[in-house]
């Protein structure tokens, strides 16, 4: 039997289909069917439960499994636990007033973040989307202080080594990237810490280099994770200093040459509290109709 006969009559390929489907709870509403993205839920003809074609196909998302509304559907890769109804007790303008109350902070108090915690973090991180669901996201968390200090040094060293390069050149010394620079080394020597901020704890997320698509699962990982943070009274702020150029975090974290340093966050309970909004920008938008 062919691939594509198999997804015309829904019958699966593997002996044991990735998502099973109980019929004692089915009312074949087609939902299901509907939703699935390589459509590998197959229709049947009337009230007959529709049948899972596992034609190699299957993202793993869990579709079918998060609209049904009788759970008739259950995948084998998804434990029954994990599985949790939704019931959002939220309002738009709750969720309004928690997103422009988000800051990038960028002062730590001394409080450490507690391992539960950063756990926590990341296993919502790892509930974000991806290309294609191929969840090509992979985390490495610093909380030691003699590792953190050592990266900030790192990208320290990288900075003035471009500094004197570029005066070397003879660049103009009022050059905007020297004037860039010139701060953060001056910080820095006076016992300051101007990239990761004195923070507890630092987040690193890395893809592989050969998917596109890679920064992009890192960004929302990383956004799904900072939102969370902020929820638990963690705040945040992203680095972008220690990720660009990759290359110096990449060969201080030691990651393989298959990887590829997407995105840095600092971690830490916030030594002020933001008290209020601020405005920005309106949108900038076309519109096409």
């Amino acid at each position: 039997m062919t691939k594509n006969s198999a997804l015309e009559t829904g019958e699966a390929i593997q002996a044991k289909p990735l998502v099973e489907i109980d019929p004692a709870k089915c009312v074949a509403c087609g939902q299901c069917v509907s939703v699935c993205p390589p459509h590998s839920i197959i229709r049947q003809e009337g009230k007959t439960p529709p049948k899972f074609a596992d034609n190699g196909w299957c993202l793993r998302c869990g579709h079918c499994v998060s609209v049904c509304p009788t759970g008739a559907l259950s995948h084998i890769e998804m434990a029954p636990e994990n599985i949790r109804a939704i019931d959002p007790a939220w309002t738009p303008e709750m969720i309004e007033m928690f997103l422009r109350s988000k800051r990038s902070v960028r002062h730590f108090s001394d409080k450490p973040v507690a391992r539960e915690t950063l756990e926590k973090l990341l296993e919502v991180a790892a509930q974000a989307p991806s290309d294609a669901n191929q969840q090509d996201r992979s985390f490495m968390v610093l909380t030691d202080r003699a590792l953190i200090d050592g990266y900030e040094a790192a990208v320290i060293k990288h900075f003035r080594d471009t500094h004197d390069q570029l005066l070397a050149s003879g660049v103009d010394p009022m050059f905007w990237k020297l004037l860039y620079i010139r701060p953060l080394l001056a910080k820095y020597d006076a016992g300051e810490h101007p990239i990761f901020r004195g923070a507890p704890s630092v987040v690193c997320a890395y893809a592989r280099k050969d998917n596109n698509f890679g920064w992009y699962n890192c960004a929302i990982a990383m956004d799904y994770l900072m939102l969370m943070a902020h929820s638990m009274g963690v705040e945040s702020c992203i680095v972008g200093f220690s990720f660009n150029p990759s290359e110096i975090g990449h060969k201080f974290l030691g990651l393989s040459d298959k990887y590829q340093l997407h995105s840095v966050v600092a971690l830490g309970y916030p030594k002020y509290r933001f008290r209020r909004t601020v405005q920005r920008r309106p949108a900038d938008v076309i519109w096409r109709s």
